[in-house]
């Protein structure tokens, strides 16, 4: 599985699937000016340390450890949320999707509830 951003249907079809996860890496002044999605989990982080801060989440629990569990990724671009897929698969996460941005989680989850 490739770890580049996602169409919206691809998105929309991993958020339904049961267990799905959100994960936001967006840094908390962005998180401050743009709250999360319902749910999600936050993992801070820069292009520089998300491979870390997700591999850091993982280790310390914040991530689901079993490795079929859908987890949707996003961040401010999708750069981000694209390390942290990559680093998922390496740790043998194997249903992990970048999303792209908070604003395409949020258009995903809007055209579900329609």
């Amino acid at each position: 599985m490739s770890c580049e951003r996602k169409s919206h249907e691809e998105v929309k079809k991993h958020l339904g699937l049961a267990g799905a996860v959100v994960v936001d890496l967006r840094g908390n002044a962005e998180v401050a000016s743009d709250p999360l999605v319902a749910g999600a989990i936050h993992v801070p982080a820069t292009p520089d340390n998300a491979a870390a801060m997700i591999e850091s989440a993982v280790k310390g629990g914040s991530i689901p450890s079993d490795p079929n569990t859908p987890i949707v990724l996003n961040c401010r671009s999708g750069r981000r949320a694209g390390i942290a897929c990559q680093k998922l698969m390496e740790l043998g996460y194997v249903n992990a999707i970048n999303a792209g941005t908070i604003d395409d989680i949020r258009q995903a989850f809007a055209s579900m509830a329609q």
